[in-house]
């Protein structure tokens, strides 16, 4: 089993207030490098996700850990400049908590149980159909707002959405057919390690940092479309990032 540390925790999170204060409230970095006591380079770092890693990028599309987040910056405003003793006593409370809640959901998070009678089978199936169906029905509700809105760039949200609603009915599909044949379930194909990896390191190059000013820029809503972008671009490490792991389980096992 393996467990996050405080100071891995924290090293993400970081990452994360990093982010949170440059590209969600406009702070330079020199002004978010004073607030997390640390150089404008490194805040630079945290930003672009050079530094705090996946951790970082699991914190941020948990709705839980992102509470603590928002209640930290909160706090840490409210703390006078001066005291920044204050602010590195909230940060290592605040990685203590969410190092905690990491640490219960160990070997909770993925079941492993297998499909072992058709009443499971058939409830999965029912699941997972019904799923397809509200993704569907999403893409055609998206798709009938942007063709209908005069704004293109809200009407570009709603593309994404439809995509994204796609994409979801895609998988429900592939996953329909894995529980409709059970035996195939864990007889995973992988790519090698290596052509992940090149993927993962193209993910990785992309500098957000390098279209944050535009946020300021471009207004409220093309601003979010960028949040959107930089969203999936996370994801897509973690998901990389995952699949490495899956790999190495598997290539642990070959070899015992």
């Amino acid at each position: 089993m393996v467990r996050r540390s405080t100071e891995s925790v924290l090293q993400a999170l970081r990452a994360v207030l990093a982010k949170e204060l440059v590209l969600g409230r406009g702070f330079s970095r020199a002004r978010a490098a004073r607030l997390l006591n640390v150089t404008p380079p490194a805040v630079s770092q945290y930003v672009s996700g050079k530094r705090g890693g996946v951790l970082a990028v699991e914190i941020e599309h948990d709705k839980a850990h992102m509470e603590y987040v928002h209640q930290l910056v909160q706090d840490a405003l409210a703390t006078p400049s001066d005291r920044p003793d204050r602010i590195s006593s909230l940060l290592l409370k605040t990685a203590e908590k969410i190092a905690a809640r990491l640490d219960s959901s160990i070997g909770a998070r993925v079941p492993t149980e297998p499909l072992v009678s058709e009443t499971q089978r058939r409830a999965s199936l029912q699941l997972l159909r019904k799923r397809m169906d509200e993704e569907h029905a999403a893409a055609a509700g998206s798709m009938k707002f942007a063709q209908a809105c005069p704004d293109e760039r809200i009407a570009a949200m709603f593309r994404q959405i439809a995509s994204d609603s796609l994409r979801h009915a895609d998988t429900m599909a592939v996953l329909i057919n894995y529980v409709e044949h059970p035996e195939s379930l864990h007889n995973v194909r992988l790519p090698s390690k290596d052509a992940v990896q090149t993927m993962l390191d193209a993910e990785e190059s992309a500098d957000e940092a390098d279209i944050a000013p535009l946020k300021a820029r471009l207004g409220p809503a093309a601003r979010l479309l960028i949040e959107s972008v930089d969203a999936d671009e996370r994801k897509h490490v973690l998901l990389l990032k995952g699949l490495m792991t899956l790999i190495d389980e598997q290539n642990k096992l070959g070899k015992t």
